[in-house]
């Protein structure tokens, strides 16, 4: 009941913060901000830290995470408690993700990019899958894991994690800051959404996740 009521809340919020930002966004209002914040991060280009950010860009790919979510899925071990739960919310953020896209139809930003990108921008694909992913394979840890001190370690390198994706789209040019923040509340939203489906589905009680 109290996990119902926190995911409810934190849709309400997401929701609430992720309109606000798109229609800033669309009327213009963030731009300024937009291009300020990559005249920042262009000044950390360098060649080290560029294959980094190309390295995650590769690994950061939502058929990456739809290949692990598989791989839980056909384990008959880790199908029923970790497989279903990550394979529903990965295909969940991809189809959202397409979704939102063109109907916001946002043009990614006009900047050096140093990776190639087609399609729309807000919100980022890269952050929203990553989010969703991460968060639901986090939330599935803690649930089963009693250890404080490992969560703890598990959590920061979690959001760690997240947070360098997104400062890679950025970093790469194929993305605004608007788009990963974007990105990030509705991955959240995916999870939210998720864990209430999943664990209130009467259909899918019966599996026991």
């Amino acid at each position: 009941m109290k996990r119902n009521l926190f995911c409810l809340s934190t849709i309400v919020i997401l929701l609430t913060l992720f309109i606000m930002l798109s229609v800033n966004v669309l009327n213009g209002n963030l731009a300024a901000w937009n291009d300020s914040v990559y005249i920042q991060v262009s000044a950390w280009i360098n060649p080290i830290l560029t294959n980094i950010m190309i390295f995650l860009n590769y690994i950061g790919k939502w058929f990456v995470y739809l290949i692990i979510a598989f791989l839980f899925l056909v384990i008959p071990r880790t199908r029923k408690k970790i497989g279903i739960p990550v394979t529903f919310v990965v295909f969940a953020s991809i189809a959202l993700n397409y979704v939102l896209k063109l109907f916001f139809a946002i043009e990614r930003p006009d900047n050096y990019r140093i990776v190639s990108a087609s399609g729309y921008g807000h919100p980022s694909a890269h952050a929203m899958v990553t989010t969703a992913f991460i968060g639901i394979c986090l939330f599935l840890f803690l649930r089963n894991t009693n250890n404080k001190q490992l969560k703890i370690i598990v959590s920061a390198l979690s959001i760690i994690f997240i947070l360098l994706m997104g400062f890679s789209r950025i970093y790469l040019g194929v993305h605004t800051p608007t788009d990963i923040i974007a990105g990030y509340l509705a991955g959240i939203f995916v999870v939210a959404t998720s864990v209430i489906f999943l664990y209130n589905f009467k259909p899918l009680q019966s599996l026991k996740l």
